[in-house]
């Protein structure tokens, strides 16, 4: 009786898949999940500013250090993040590469551009930090020249003068050399075509993470020193808020005291604590026995439990429960 075949799963072209998941899956994959602990530290990073994926390069980023430090924070943790991604499906695509036939070639093509993917997005994210680099280097030449009485106008041209005439230079050599390596491949015109479309899908992944990143990475929160108070007490009531990431802006946050049933009280001030912090209080004499709620908005889009679970207005709120 003749032995029925057994499918076996074609193997890759060469052994070289076998340094690539290791390297994707042994120092890719550990050194992105370890960055991901600065997301903490981003999302909590004050810079008075409310940031939006639109506004992250605006002008005014460039008058404000704390600004330029968040936005490069950011910048590696997004690297990380699509880091994380692109060697996840690595792993996943070279697992059902080596278990199975279906669509081989889809999947080693996968495996190879997630493989380069994450090269591309080294070499972008050491521009990205040149990049920085000139521009810290260019807004301390202008507060140099601002304290020298230099009016803001004339310091700014100086100082981004330089730093304009060097990122133009980088770019027109690195294009230059571009030029010079396609002149020189013995690639066809479709095989260049088909790099150019592989870098240009790297890059807009880790731009589509960095929106994700952006909108998503902020600190909104409110406390209360104590949510059980005595009418009687001299002591007041005690409120900290939090901001930080995206939404620094203080000027843009509304603290409010409210009613049980969500009827507006009273608007709360808030004083400048330093790092983010602001700080609320209420005479604890001033308010009648009964349940409250401290309520912090700030307008900028949020996920929560009601529906539709998306919301354009971050809302964060804590109980407070006065007795006789």
């Amino acid at each position: 009786m003749a032995a029925t075949p057994v499918l076996v799963p074609a193997n890759p072209p060469d052994d070289s898949w076998k340094e690539r998941l290791g390297l994707i899956s042994g120092n890719i994959l550990v050194a992105g999940v370890a960055l991901l602990s600065l997301w903490p530290a981003v999302a909590s990073y004050p810079t008075g500013i409310h940031t939006h994926a639109w506004t992250l390069f605006m002008r005014y980023a460039r008058i404000r250090p704390e600004f330029v430090a968040y936005r490069y924070l950011l910048m590696a943790l997004t690297t990380a993040l699509t880091s994380v991604v692109l060697a996840a499906l690595h792993i996943f695509c070279r697992g059902l590469r080596l278990a199975t036939d279906f669509a081989s070639d889809t999947l080693e093509a996968i495996c190879t551009w997630t493989f380069r993917s994450v090269f591309v997005l080294l070499f972008y994210f050491l521009v990205l930090t040149a990049f920085e680099v000139v521009n810290l280097s260019a807004l301390a030449i202008s507060q140099v020249l601002t304290r020298h009485h230099h009016t803001g106008f004339w310091a700014e041209v100086v100082a981004q003068g330089p730093a304009g005439i060097i990122l133009f230079l980088a770019a027109f050599k690195g294009t230059q050399w571009l030029k010079r390596q396609i002149g020189k491949s013995s690639k066809s015109f479709d095989e260049v075509l088909s790099a150019v479309a592989s870098i240009g899908a790297a890059i807009f992944l880790f731009l589509f993470i960095t929106l994700i990143a952006i909108e998503t990475c902020y600190t909104v929160d409110v406390s209360v020193n104590k949510q059980f108070f005595q009418q009687t007490s001299t002591a007041p009531i005690e409120i900290t808020v939090r901001l930080g990431g995206a939404t620094s802006d203080p000027s843009l946050a509304k603290l409010s005291l409210d009613a049980a049933d969500g009827k507006l009280l009273q608007d709360l001030s808030m004083q400048d604590q330093g790092d983010g912090r602001y700080a609320s209080f209420i005479p604890g004499k001033s308010l009648a026995a009964g349940n409250y709620r401290i309520v912090l908005q700030y307008p900028h889009s949020g996920i929560n439990r009601e529906f539709p679970f998306l919301h354009s207005t971050t809302q964060r709120s804590v109980g407070l429960l006065v007795v006789p």
